[in-house]
């Protein structure tokens, strides 16, 4: 009788994990995260703010801000390409994101002033302070936790 019991109760056991896994197997699988696919109002929310910053921070005329929107979604277009291209390897996508970013930069200091490129420079000098700065911090506020 108690093998009886034992043995019920492995095939009921069995059958629970049976159907959990085809149940597990007939869900969708997550969609992979793309440049654009995870909160994208939120990350236009959030370009469309930083660059309503540096133009004021820049003092960027109407026009010069209209081009610079241009040369920002051309940037973000071509990164993408590279992104979505399987025929690139890991390091060739790397290397092709790297000299669009050079080309876009070099494009949008063409669209500054001498006065302007000046206070870019500095902005960009801050800001490179800072995450060193943040980085220098972060393996210290890890480890406490």
């Amino acid at each position: 009788m108690k093998n009886i019991v034992k043995l019920l109760v492995l095939s009921l056991g069995a059958g629970v994990g049976a159907f959990s896994l085809v149940r597990a197997a007939d869900a969708p699988a997550p969609a992979p995260a793309t440049l654009n696919s995870e909160q994208p109002e939120q990350h236009r929310r959030h370009d469309k703010e930083r660059g309503d910053r540096m133009a004021k921070a820049l003092g960027l005329t109407a026009d010069q801000q209209v081009k610079m929107k241009a040369l920002h979604q051309q940037e973000r277009e071509a990164l993408k390409a590279v992104h979505e291209d399987a025929a690139l390897s890991k390091e060739q996508k790397h290397a092709k994101a790297q000299d669009i970013r050079k080309n876009s930069e070099d494009q949008r200091r063409a669209l500054m002033t001498p006065e302007q490129q000046k206070k870019a420079d500095e902005m960009k000098e801050k800001m490179k302070e800072h995450r060193a700065h943040h980085d220098d911090e972060a393996p210290a506020a890890s480890e406490n936790k």
